[in-house]
């Protein structure tokens, strides 16, 4: 391959998410059409943050010398279910993480001093920028060009009246994703004209139905949507 792109996010990339096609998967399909001899590297992990993205490249990501780093990204970033205990926000600390370190404490002595993950930060899209403005910064010194796309939510696309998407929007959690989707998505539209790698992906489905199958999580028909978007969006520069 002439380049490659890696990609960031959670298990709404991840190539191995209920067996779905992703939509990287769908990508490296249509950049073979295109005939362009580019390698798709899915780096995406399920309940990856921008946090744990953050460290994953810093890990793995910069060895691969990708041309190009694309981040679908921002549910995990918001999701409550991501929460960390008292809703502590802590930088390079996810909840996965958390959990096993402080098992580990546990098991080893009652009388183990409490562990210091950092200072803690303000709030979401706080971290949330932190961490996409140091991966934007890594790229650019490691020779990458960026992208955060800033993923969709159910509540975005078409609700057909007695539609499974109706039924979903009744559930109590998914409510809870809406409210947060909208509180953190006005502080990403009041970011997005000031930093070039950031990409609103929130609308690609307003004037779709049946692509959802829960709040963020599409079927391979949003899949291949997401794949023909960000290939339009990268198009010029491969």
């Amino acid at each position: 391959a002439d380049k490659s792109i890696l990609i960031l996010g959670g298990s709404t990339s991840d190539p191995f998410f209920l067996g779905l096609r992703s939509w990287p998967d769908y990508l490296q399909e249509y950049i073979n059409k295109k005939g362009k001899r580019i390698c798709v590297l899915n780096g995406a992990v399920i309940a990856y943050s921008t946090t744990q993205e953050l460290l994953l490249f810093q890990r793995e990501g910069i060895q691969k010398k990708p041309d190009i780093v694309i981040s679908y990204t921002g549910c995990n970033d918001y999701a409550a279910g991501m929460d960390l205990p008292n809703s502590r926000r802590l930088p390079l600390i996810g909840r996965n993480l958390y959990a096993n370190v402080e098992k580990l404490i546990s098991n080893i002595s009652e009388n183990m001093p409490p562990v210091y993950y950092g200072e803690e930060t303000e709030d979401r899209f706080g971290l949330f920028l932190q961490n996409t403005r140091s991966l934007s910064a890594l790229c650019r010194e490691f020779g990458a060009v960026y992208y955060c796309c800033f993923q969709p939510i159910i509540s975005r696309s078409i609700i057909e009246p007695g539609s499974i998407s109706e039924r979903l929007l009744h559930e109590e959690t998914i409510q809870e994703s809406c409210r947060r989707f909208e509180l953190f998505y006005k502080q990403f539209l009041e970011h997005e004209c000031s930093y070039g790698w950031m990409h609103d992906f929130s609308g690609i489905f307003e004037n779709m139905s049946d692509v959802f199958m829960d709040a963020f999580h599409t079927n391979e028909k949003g899949n291949q949507v997401i794949a023909e978007r960000i290939y339009e969006m990268i198009e010029d520069i491969i």
